[in-house]
């Protein structure tokens, strides 16, 4: 198949590429590689056949650290990192107020201070904490 690409949305803020072989990328404004596309990409939906696109040194952003979570997607995330039992073995010595929050809240936010605290109790830093917290948001 031949390589083919297309804007993103009518704001021409990205531009996606398929190189005709099973790879895909998206190409951000910012990118360099963005000015040459655009100038020539066609409509969408067009698809002219082009040589094949390989970008090399593109730094992906970094990704955002969610606001909060849901208490399910929490638990994905520190199964995932093998500390779910360490932590609850944690709430479960924490008054019962901090039990509550955790087993029956809504949502577990990253800005709480029961986060603070845990994550200074069970040795995590402010960085994986983060990390555990783009983790989770992307557990669907």
């Amino acid at each position: 198949m031949a390589a083919s690409y297309h804007f993103v949305d009518a704001d021409k803020t990205a531009i996606f590429v398929d190189d005709g072989e099973g790879k895909t990328t998206t190409v951000p404004a910012g990118h360099p590689l963005f000015r040459l596309l655009s100038e020539g990409t066609p409509a969408r939906g067009e698809t002219p056949a082009i040589e094949p696109v390989h970008i090399i040194g593109y730094r992906k952003p970094a990704l955002q650290v969610p606001a909060s979570v849901t208490p399910l997607q929490a638990r994905i995330a520190l199964n995932a990192a093998g500390l779910r039992e360490v932590v609850e073995a944690w709430v479960a010595k924490q008054p019962l107020e901090a039990q509550d929050a955790w087993f029956y809240g809504i949502e577990v936010r990253r800005s709480a201070p029961f986060i603070a605290v845990a994550a200074t109790a069970l040795g995590l830093t402010d960085k994986q904490v983060d990390e555990l917290f783009i983790a989770a948001a992307s557990a669907r």
